[in-house]
């Protein structure tokens, strides 16, 4: 993810990096990256095309902790659990390491990038801009 063209927020262009990303496995939390917002989801495949590593995920459920006494400002904490029904997305590691979604073009039958988005794999994170 670049900084000002694939996400506004700096945080999802820190998480999106290559450095520090474990290697990934059915199963595992993941982070999708948006323009300043994030959605957890879990991996549901990996694959391989030609040389390159695919992998599916699937959005998962989240729902807020109730609080007794919030405050405004105060951070909001998500339980998560697996949805079957949630939208899938495909994404394709880079030689750099990023992860950059992905889809199948059905008229070449190849593999292209969608232009945007990336993910931050060990972690389900929630989270909402309030500035838009």
């Amino acid at each position: 993810m670049r900084l000002g063209t694939e996400t506004g927020s700096f945080v999802n262009a820190v998480l999106s990096g290559s450095v520090g990303q474990p290697e990934a496995y059915v199963g595992m939390p993941v982070t999708i990256l948006s323009w300043t917002d994030r959605h957890p989801a879990t991996v549901i495949q990996l694959f391989k095309v030609g040389k390159s590593v695919l992998m599916r995920i699937q959005s998962d459920n989240c729902e807020a902790v109730p609080r007794d006494n919030p405050k405004y400002g105060d951070h909001i904490e998500y339980t998560y659990s697996p949805n079957t029904d949630g939208a899938t997305y495909t994404y394709k590691q880079g030689s750099d390491g990023r992860w950059c979604e992905v889809y199948l073009k059905e008229d070449t039958k190849r593999w292209v990038k969608s232009g945007c988005g990336g993910i931050h794999l060990g972690k389900r994170e929630k989270y909402f801009d309030p500035s838009f």
